[in-house]
């Protein structure tokens, strides 16, 4: 399968060094028909997110380039979402990540957190075994292959061990020049470790 998709990219709005317009300009001349703007949203957020959805919009038509709404989230350790219903509700799709983690919890407790969200994919694991990908696969939660957290091959080699795990390929940019690399390792992960029913995308 050829993956002309990327489902995880920062702009400006977070802490991406390019913005929207950027974005899609490189995604297009580099061969993707699909992206996903995934900026990092807090309950209390510092950015107008309806302006993020606006150049969004204006990228779409200008590029001719599918943009899905997306955003990254990070898991709190009481187990919630750090996002608003408000934001939630804007959305196409959200990632549910974990970038901190107390050393006296257990990590596998943030991945149940993660499994009873609201949250569609789980973002960037730090690790990958059978009982993690049971637990997605019964919550109907999305594996995420991201390209700035590399798992091991013979953590990779797990996926078509479980025909009934979805994945997705999200670069995780906050560069543009790092878009081009990532494509060519998902088509290396997608061609090696995934059935082709495995993948999951928006269209």
């Amino acid at each position: 399968m050829n993956i002309t998709w990327d489902y995880h990219i920062h702009t400006t709005f977070s802490d991406g060094k390019n913005s929207v317009d950027e974005i899609a300009k490189s995604s297009k001349k580099i061969g993707l028909l699909e992206i996903g703007i995934t900026d990092h949203v807090r309950k209390n957020i510092t950015y107008n997110f309806s302006d993020l959805l606006r150049e969004i919009k204006h990228a779409e038509k200008k590029y001719q380039i599918k943009i899905w709404k997306g955003a990254e989230v990070r898991m709190l350790q009481d187990g919630q979402l750090d996002i608003s219903d408000e934001i939630l509700n804007k959305t196409d799709f959200v990632i549910g990540s974990i970038h901190s983690w107390p050393e006296d919890v257990p990590f596998e407790k943030g991945y149940q957190f993660l499994s009873e969200s609201p949250c569609n994919i789980i973002g960037h694991v730090k690790f990958l075994n059978e009982n993690l990908i049971k637990l997605f696969i019964k919550k109907k939660k999305i594996l995420e292959i991201n390209n700035q957290y590399r798992l091991p091959d013979e953590e990779l080699s797990l996926i078509k061990k479980f025909p009934e795990l979805k994945v997705s390929f999200g670069s995780n940019t906050h560069d543009i020049n790092h878009l081009k690399p990532a494509h060519d390792y998902f088509q290396y992960v997608a061609t090696k470790y995934c059935y082709d029913n495995q993948i999951w995308k928006f269209t």
